[in-house]
């Protein structure tokens, strides 16, 4: 399982600062968003690969957490389009992708997958542009990865 990093006060000083639109980096003692982790924020692009990577192995059968049944959950529309089970899916029928999106105060990142082709890619900033993700140094950033590398092209 993925294992929680505790900074020491040391190492303090050069971990990653949210920045605000203005570009002004967050005042000390601004909230701490802990139940955004689940949507990528607080965690490393490493930590979060590796949760994808599971993803992967499980639709293959070699999940050591996740079950195929719970990853084919999370490419299926429970009745709401383009929702899956805590991401969004869109794509084809032929080629579909799930994608996620994670945001707070300082901070935006985004995730697509394509289970398929066991592709993917994770986008992180310490910032928050004050625009959607689409919009943002994320969003050109994944639509860049994506017209190099995309897969279903």
């Amino acid at each position: 399982p993925l294992q929680t990093l505790q900074l020491d006060t040391a190492s303090m000083p050069m971990a990653a600062k949210g920045h605000i639109p203005s570009g002004e980096v967050l005042a000390v003692g601004e909230p701490v968003y802990p139940y955004l982790a689940a949507a990528g924020l607080w965690c490393t692009a490493s930590a979060y690969a590796r949760i994808l990577l599971e993803v992967i192995r499980a639709a293959e059968g070699r999940g050591k957490v996740l079950t195929p049944a719970l990853v084919n959950d999370l490419f299926t529309e429970p009745g709401a389009k383009y929702i899956g089970l805590g991401n969004f899916s869109s794509g084809s029928a032929k080629n579909p992708f799930v994608y996620g999106l994670g945001w707070g105060k300082g901070f935006q990142c985004a995730f697509r997958l394509w289970l398929e082709e066991a592709f993917g890619c994770i986008v992180m900033i310490n910032a928050n542009p004050g625009m959607e993700q689409s919009e943002s140094l994320v969003g050109e950033t994944t639509a860049l990865l994506m017209e190099e590398f995309d897969p279903g092209r």
